[in-house]
């Protein structure tokens, strides 16, 4: 549905526009501002001014996916819900007390800053250009007064607030009642979005859809035509795949691991098995990504390169976000049918282990990498499991202190970069600056170890029994040293991404190193 003005709305504002510096209406043409999604629906017009009713008339607007593209109450609970975990099991009680007071007990709980919220952009540009004209505006929401009035204090363009405070839960016929009786019916526009707002709608003078439904323009529209209408966005596919995080599927290849270096990835069935495993393994991955993501939504808003992930941003809805996790886990449990029980605990037992990270272990010092790292071992014992082949301790050593090498790398970055530092986006962490130099020699250390356990590796009796020319495998040495030793030069100059695991994907070098290291793994074979 495209932004529009009303034919009425526009023979209203024909004239008002030549007083505000505007130009008048004499033909039926779509424009589009170049500025901002906001469109001019009507054919043949010249392009007009965004303004919406008198400037007599006061303007109220909802804030829950109106003015932000979220929802206070929902964040409130996930905010409250990842600090204390066990605040879980009072929600129902609170409910029971009625609505109102529901979120007026679970706003207090927590802290939030106004400034991070996804704001609508299109409409708060609208919203100060209606401000600019000294139009009275108005917050008027079903969420926590003390909530809406921190979004109002921030923007500083809305004269008044009407909000849920513990006793009314200001939404759908309450809300239109309220404002009637303060501003008489049809004295008032409205800007809206959801089914709720329809009563709203009908009580006001004009109407103003934000991001609505189809189904609920169709029942507006029944009654009143919107004056004015901004566009539900839509939500690509990269959009959903960015949520899932999908480039750190590569991370699971770590399953293949085991297939590889036993020699059985010949055998169709054992093939067939991992792969189903590993789709598995990524599914319940990304739902788990997504539940850390709904417990970082306010550090990542302050995260330079985070606040562009999906539920940061307002790309997607905390409560879309958390139907696609339980979806996703679905689904990994349906493929979980075609697995062992061996492999279904494996996996139980990871997904225990990420919750656990996400809900208490991140915010710890140092046990956050060494959790890493155990879960990057995981994946290398569920290939074993998936494959019915006999558990490697190296390369499960090599795994842990290689990737507890890249963890730190991901952590240094972090204490280096001045956009986060001067955010504050390591709030959620136990790191502070001046860590960096122990985080760099644990890491460079690290890597190291992991260098001589494969050394170790190549001198066992099982590798003499599985390659015809196993010393060939000590050219694996030097690659890794390079490629390790790289990684820490990058990080210390500040040029690593974020997450390593991303930069080793858009890394050239990296793809040629693993290149070279397939080579040597065949020659070893072959020869």
């Amino acid at each position: 549905m495209k932004n529009h003005i009303s034919p009425a709305f526009v023979a209203q504002r024909a004239g008002s526009f030549s007083e505000h510096g505007g130009r008048s209406v004499s033909g039926i043409r779509a424009e589009t501002r170049s500025d901002s999604a906001f469109r001019v629906l009507e054919r043949n017009a010249e392009p007009v001014s965004r303004q919406a009713g008198s400037v007599d008339i006061p303007l109220c607007v909802d804030c829950d996916g109106t003015l932000i593209a979220g929802d206070l109450l929902i964040e409130s609970v996930l905010r409250a819900v990842f600090a204390k975990p066990s605040i879980l099991f009072c929600l129902p009680a609170w409910l029971l007390a009625g609505k109102a007071e529901f979120k007026r007990k679970v706003a207090g709980l927590t802290e939030f800053d106004p400034g991070a919220l996804p704001y609508r952009a299109e409409v708060l540009e609208f919203l100060r250009e209606e401000f600019q004209r000294g139009r009275r505006l108005f917050l008027v929401t079903a969420a926590e007064k003390t909530l809406a009035e921190k979004v109002a204090d921030h923007l500083g363009i809305f004269e008044g607030v009407l909000a849920s405070d513990g006793e009314c839960n200001l939404k759908g016929s309450a809300k239109a009642d309220r404002l009637a009786q303060m501003f008489g019916r049809e004295g008032f526009d409205y800007a809206g979005d959801a089914d709720a707002d329809l009563p709203v709608w009908e009580a006001s003078r004009n109407a103003i859809t934000v991001a609505s439904s189809t189904a609920t323009l169709r029942k507006l529209e029944a009654t009143k035509t919107p004056i004015l209408t901004f566009p539900r966005p839509e939500t690509s596919l990269s959009t959903w795949l960015r949520l899932m995080r999908i480039h750190q599927w590569a991370k699971n290849l770590l399953i293949f691991v085991p297939l590889i270096t036993s020699h059985r990835f010949n055998e169709f069935a054992t093939l067939a098995n991992t792969l189903l495993g590993f789709l598995a393994f990524g599914l319940m991955g990304s739902s788990t990504y997504i539940l850390n993501d709904l417990a970082d939504i306010q550090n990542d808003r302050n995260h330079p390169s985070k606040r562009n992930r999906p539920i940061a941003s307002g790309e997607i809805a905390p409560r879309d976000s958390i139907v696609f996790a339980l979806m996703l886990s679905g689904g990994a449990a349906a493929l979980c049918l075609g697995l062992s029980l061996s492999c279904v605990s494996i996996l139980a037992c990871y997904t225990l282990l990420t919750v656990t990270y996400t809900l208490a272990v991140k915010q710890k010092l140092m046990m956050d990498v060494v959790m890493l790292a155990g879960l990057y071992a995981i994946r290398i014992i569920f290939g074993h499991a998936l494959g019915g082949i006999p558990f490697s301790v190296w390369l499960s050593a090599f795994a842990i202190f290689t990737l507890f090498s890249l963890a730190l790398a991901k952590r240094y970055t972090e204490l280096i970069n001045p956009a986060v530092r001067r955010a504050g986006a390591t709030k959620g962490r136990d790191y502070k600056p001046g860590d960096e130099g122990p985080v760099s020699q644990l890491g460079t250390a690290s890597g190291m170890v992991g260098i001589m356990v494969l050394v170790l590796y190549v001198n066992s009796p099982e590798v003499q029994k599985l390659y015809n020319e196993p010393r060939l495998l000590l050219l694996l040495c030097p690659l890794f040293l390079y490629w390790i030793g790289r990684i820490w030069m990058l990080t210390h100059r500040g040029e690593l991404h974020d997450d390593p695991v991303v930069f080793a994907l858009r890394d050239r070098v990296s793809y040629h190193v693993g290149g070279m290291a397939v080579a040597v793994l065949i020659l070893a074979s072959w020869l």
